[in-house]
């Protein structure tokens, strides 16, 4: 078994009586994190199923279909067109 080991600038001591907030701090953070993702996801979803009329009466547009998004290379949108 291999052991990593490498330096930082803050110190971490576990017995410090601030640890505790840090950790709970940062798992505050992740599970945020999580529902926004979560969020977005069923935001994203509920957008992927209206129509581009739909869309259009909220203002938004959809750059193409997602045949036309299929068939291009990759790495390159059908609006990049050059």
């Amino acid at each position: 078994m291999a052991t990593t080991t490498y330096q930082t600038k803050a110190s971490y001591r576990p017995d410090t009586p601030d640890t505790l907030a840090r950790v709970a701090t940062h798992l505050g953070q992740l599970i945020e994190g999580a529902r926004e993702g979560q969020e977005i996801e069923a935001l994203y979803f509920e957008l992927s199923r209206l129509s581009g009329a739909e869309l259009a009466r909220r203002g938004l547009q959809r750059p193409c279909s997602l045949a036309e998004l299929m068939s291009q290379p990759a790495g390159r949108s059908p609006t990049d067109r050059k």
